[in-house]
């Protein structure tokens, strides 16, 4: 058991999630021989809801994670990195690391910042995903608040 863990949580928006998955589905659908292999990978690329939906059911308990317990939950939004989460890291509790930029630490064919597929979500969850996106959100910057108090 550890005697004083400590957290990092990655946030990304839904939209750039569900863009990544598809991208990544479609990109088995093109490398794959198996027809019933090729088949659910479609399924998936097609399924925009159920995609947000997996979002949404991973984020939940990570968002009652960070609610319960900031002192030890950091937060980093890959949309303020700048590029690259070492650079916020060092420069947050000074860390000895060197910035590396997302781009060179991931695949750039299935890592992108913002979406470029045309997402489809309907309205309810659509609707439900940004409220755990805000809830986030607002959970990272009560965070760097307590941080910043410190």
């Amino acid at each position: 058991m550890l005697s004083s863990p400590r957290f990092l949580v990655c946030l990304r928006h839904y939209r750039a999630c569900v863009d990544s998955v598809v991208r990544r589905a479609l990109s088995a659908v093109r490398t794959t021989t198996a027809r019933d292999e090729a088949r659910h990978q479609m399924l998936t690329a097609s399924d925009h809801d159920a995609i947000a939906r997996s979002w949404i059911a991973h984020m939940l308990p990570l968002l009652r994670l960070m609610r319960q317990h900031p002192q030890i939950v950091h937060s980093v939004s890959v949309g303020e990195t700048h590029g690259s989460i070492a650079g916020v890291l060092a420069q947050r509790f000074g860390f000895p690391l060197e910035p590396v930029d997302l781009a060179d630490t991931f695949n750039p064919a299935l890592y992108k910042a913002d979406a470029d597929v045309d997402i489809r979500l309907s309205d309810d969850v659509a609707a439900l995903a940004e409220r755990v996106w805000q809830a986030l959100l607002g959970a990272h910057a009560s965070a760097e608040r307590l941080e910043s108090a410190a």
